[in-house]
């Protein structure tokens, strides 16, 4: 189940969205909703603005508008999915600097939210992938897209995360063996015999290293210089 926050000023709008929402699952319950006539009620909610899955905003509104919200939520939920409805076009450019994923143009259709709403949850059910670390003492899941590398030392799998690292049980098996839900996942790549990166997570390619968002270097392996440059950009440009 996703959290999704919907904000619009215009109540009968919010309304109209809502009944659209509750047809497109009427048959599988995707969402639980919130929703704000008030953007400044919702600016408040700063947990709500940090683990919601998926945000509709309105665009022009009094107090904040949809596109301060966006940067707001940016600086706290980087992952979160934003869509925007507004009645004017020219604020579109403005709303993909925030990294929108789609703009409507109100009223909303319900082929085009039906549509939209496809495309969220194919993404909303990538960025729930979850990988289980099996500690020495529990399992602990994280969200895969939190991962920003793994390296593997001394039979042990760490877990390099934004802010923190988790070491996993002693492994007598592989790298690959070890680490195979992420070895699987097409986000990450082995650019080392020790070191497996998050390419999502990548701030800086550098000629025999990468810079993570976390600033960590990881380095390349001489032999695989060629492949993770060429891996990396094809990454860059197929978004």
């Amino acid at each position: 189940m996703f959290t999704l926050v919907i904000c619009d000023d215009h109540k009968p709008h919010l309304e109209a969205v809502g009944r659209l929402i509750a047809q497109y699952q009427k048959h599988t319950k995707v969402f639980t909703i919130r929703t704000f006539v008030s953007s400044l009620e919702l600016r408040q909610q700063e947990d709500l603005l940090a683990r919601a899955d998926v945000f509709l905003l309105d665009i022009v509104m009094p107090d904040y508008t949809g596109l301060e919200l966006g940067q707001a939520i940016r600086s706290v939920n980087p992952e979160a999915i934003i869509l925007y409805f507004t009645t004017s076009h020219e604020f579109a450019l403005e709303a993909y600097g925030v990294n929108a994923l789609e703009y409507l143009l109100k009223p909303v259709s319900k082929e085009a939210l039906f549509k939209a709403f496809d495309r969220v949850l194919v993404l909303a059910r990538q960025k729930a992938r979850t990988v289980f670390i099996e500690t020495r003492t529990q399992t602990i899941p994280v969200k895969c897209h939190e991962v920003l590398f793994i390296e593997y030392r001394d039979h042990v799998l760490h877990y390099h995360l934004r802010d923190t690292t988790m070491s996993s049980k002693v492994y007598r098996v592989p790298f690959a063996q070890a680490a195979a839900e992420l070895f699987e996942h097409p986000d990450f790549l082995m650019v080392h015999r020790a070191f497996l990166v998050n390419l999502k997570q990548v701030k800086t390619l550098h000629s025999t290293s990468l810079e993570m968002q976390n600033l960590a270097q990881v380095p390349i392996a001489k032999s695989k210089l060629k492949e993770v440059k060429e891996a990396y950009i094809r990454f860059l440009i197929g978004g």
